[in-house]
């Protein structure tokens, strides 16, 4: 006798027939729910990237929002993109191809619903034109009905769904967007352009009236917004097509000229902190320093043969290379070295660069350095004794002396090839702080085993010898140079590098800083560290 639910059937147990009957009813039931593309692909449903930003994964649709409240900036926002998301899968759906049977009363159907199609598609559309012509303006000004200011984050889900909305047929308007930024901060435009940036959005017009809109605003920012507007004008520079972010730099263009020197200098200098060189907004780093400067430097440096005692002109050619002994006592320099030593400053000056194995470790043969530049260091008497020396020397501002830095040669170490002081085009910090016009080193003590560690001039003659100059280390002598030629440009010929030690247990150390024109970086004024 056969258990309940076993019997026969067509050779088939009845329990089988009725599981086959419910997977096949799951089966269609799926097909008639899987709405196909316009390539006959399954097209599975997700919503674009920037919206799992916001809502974290989960259905603008399922959170209640109270999008009329004061201070829910983010839920209308939401609500937008929400609006323009419902539209552009209404116009995309094409109910007529939900099932692969087609007979005639399917046929008769899907006729059916692609008639209604159009009117849904149509309705979507207007409820969008709607709303943004009555939001949108008002999501991205600064009115009282918000009590939060734009996210960054937000303005990209933003644009990144009116940009969705432009490639559907439905039409932007750029006049409440004119009106939106109009008069706004430099905080609330970076906001915009950020969005405008991440998203993607291709919108010249629109990018052309946040340059014009950014320009003024720039006339009076402080300098903590015009390095916010840096950052978003980098990322423009990056993710932007070339056709807007031509027009942004248009915009910019027509008030950016109105600024302080200082602030476009400040935002300029942002910009290449972020790696974004802009010539055609900021033109080129200063690099020259100018004939007046380039003079007043040749000058100071010549005449302190026969001002400093024990001075001695080394260089045979106009290019003045000048040597000053006991530039410093022997206390000040144990003093600098202890400072290097229990700060853990000695850092290697050349490392290895990315490959399979090593990278980032010290290259052998190169000397370390240590870079006295912290908070404690501007009140320590030795660092500052160094300075003032130096500042004092050539009357010059003590802010503009750079903070010393320790080099540490070892036996056998190498500088590497012949280099210059002064520094390149592509070096942000001359926008703030200006070209290096003077260098000045200072042998703070020498090796008692072994020989060798002279610094080189390779296109200067000596005077007191065949040539180039070498210049041997003597401790507490000091050796004076100008980086810039007579005209303030970098001067070619002042190339140096300094020969290997050789000996078991050579160590030498020397101190070297350099002169700015502008405030030298870490002082007031001058580029932040």
């Amino acid at each position: 006798m056969r258990q309940p639910f076993q019997a026969s059937f067509g050779g088939r147990h009845l329990w089988d027939r009725h599981v086959t009957l419910a997977a096949l009813a799951l089966l269609v039931y799926g097909q008639l729910f899987v709405v196909p593309s316009c390539k006959g692909k399954r097209l599975v449903a997700s919503r674009p990237r920037a919206w799992h930003r916001v809502t974290a994964g989960a259905s603008v649709n399922q959170v209640a929002l109270k999008v009329d409240a004061p201070g829910r900036r983010g839920a209308k926002i939401r609500f937008l993109t929400n609006l323009i998301e419902d539209y552009v899968r209404v116009k995309k759906s094409d109910p007529g191809v939900r099932r692969t049977h087609v007979n005639k009363r399917t046929l008769a159907w899907r006729m059916n619903e692609m008639c209604k199609n159009p009117s849904q598609t149509a309705a979507a559309r207007d409820k969008v034109y709607a709303n943004l012509e009555e939001w949108l303006g008002k999501v991205l000004s600064p009115t009282a009905l918000w009590t939060e200011p734009l996210d960054p984050q937000e303005m990209t889900d933003l644009f990144y769904a009116l940009d969705l909305a432009s490639q559907n047929g439905v039409a932007v308007g750029l006049g409440c967007l004119s009106l939106a930024v109009s008069n706004a901060d430099l905080q609330t435009i970076s906001a915009v352009l950020h969005g405008i940036a991440a998203s993607k959005a291709d919108f010249p017009e629109v990018c052309e009236i946040v340059g014009i809109e950014a320009g003024n605003a720039c006339v009076g920012a402080e300098t903590v917004h015009l390095s916010m507007f840096a950052e978003a004008l980098t990322e423009a520079h990056e993710c932007m097509s070339v056709a807007c972010f031509t027009k942004l730099q248009r915009g910019l263009q027509h008030r950016l000229s109105e600024a302080p020197l200082a602030s476009r200098r400040w935002l300029a200098w942002s910009c290449a902190e972020f790696g974004a060189h802009m010539p055609v907004l900021f033109g080129g780093a200063p690099v020259d320093v100018g004939p007046d400067v380039g003079r007043a430097i040749w000058k100071a440096i010549s005449k302190l043969p026969s001002s400093v005692p024990g001075g001695r002109l080394l260089s045979k050619d106009l290019a003045p290379v000048v040597s000053i002994p006991k530039a410093v006592e022997l206390a000040v320099a144990r003093e600098l070295l202890r400072l290097a030593e229990e700060g853990c400053l000695w850092q290697p000056s050349a490392r290895k660069a990315w490959g399979p194995a090593g990278a980032g470790e010290a290259i052998a043969g190169r000397p370390w350095s240590a870079l006295l530049n912290r908070q404690a260091h501007k009140f320590n008497p030795s660092v500052n004794a160094v300075r003032l020396w130096v500042a004092d020397l050539l009357d010059v501002p003590c802010e503009h002396v750079e903070a010393v830095r320790l080099i540490r040669y070892q036996d056998g170490d190498v500088s590497g090839p012949a280099n210059a002081d002064a520094r390149p085009e592509a070096d942000p910090s001359l926008w703030l702080s200006g070209q290096r016009t003077v260098a000045v080193l200072i042998h703070l003590d020498q090796p008692e085993q072994g020989f060798g560690g002279e610094v080189v001039f390779p296109h200067l003659e000596s005077r007191s010898a065949a040539g180039a100059l070498r210049i041997s280390p003597e401790a507490g002598t000091a050796i004076v140079w100008p980086t810039v030629d007579f005209n303030g440009i970098p001067e070619k010929r002042v190339d140096r590098q300094t020969l290997p030690l050789s000996g078991a247990g050579a160590v030498k150390h020397v101190a070297i800083t350099w002169v700015r024109s502008g405030p030298a970086p870490g002082q007031p004024g001058g580029m932040p560290v």
